[in-house]
């Protein structure tokens, strides 16, 4: 009769080629330690074992210089409480050599400084496309934005957000905060 069967899949070598593929929270967190390398989602990812999940890339120069295609997955139940840091979201910054892609960040929750966005806090530049999320994000002072706290050079394409965006201070917005 037929016997099971198992697939085992490529796991990816970082390469553009062929990118890491990111199928549980602890391999999305773990992007962190090789910020140069391509990536994509197999699956959709529940990310809510991460009590305080740490953004992906900070400030320059240990910014996120990769490229994403979650393949129209989603991200669900990020929690981010960081309330006194810069640079919030599910990547923190990035470089100009990045594109993030095809993803949907569901059920965010999001609390940073400044710089703060469901997608990205600090979009210095590079690519967001096909992308949206909603939940809620939360920035102490400046520079808030349901997808993108701030888009220095970059461009956000075919994207949007549904999140709920607070802010204390100036440049709030339910797409990018400060563009």
């Amino acid at each position: 009769g037929m016997g099971a069967t198992s697939t085992v899949v490529d796991p990816g070598d970082g390469s553009a080629a062929n990118p890491y593929v990111i199928t549980n929270a602890s391999e999305l967190q773990d992007m962190n330690t090789d910020l140069d390398a391509s990536y994509t989602l197999g699956n959709d990812i529940d990310a809510s074992s991460i009590a305080n999940f740490d953004p992906i890339g900070d400030a320059y120069p240990n910014w996120f210089n990769g490229t994403f295609d979650g393949a129209n997955y989603t991200i669900s139940n990020l929690t981010i409480d960081r309330p006194t840091e810069s640079n919030v979201g599910l990547f923190g910054s990035t470089s100009s050599n990045v594109r993030i892609e095809n993803v949907g960040v569901v059920n965010a929750n999001m609390t940073g400084h400044d710089q703060v966005g469901g997608l990205a806090g600090l979009l210095f530049e590079g690519t967001v496309s096909n992308s949206y999320a909603t939940g809620n994000v939360t920035g102490n002072t400046s520079d808030v934005g349901g997808l993108v706290g701030v888009n220095n050079d970059g461009m956000v394409a075919d994207s949007s957000a549904t999140s709920s965006v607070h802010s204390s201070g100036f440049n709030t917005g339910g797409l990018v905060g400060y563009n």
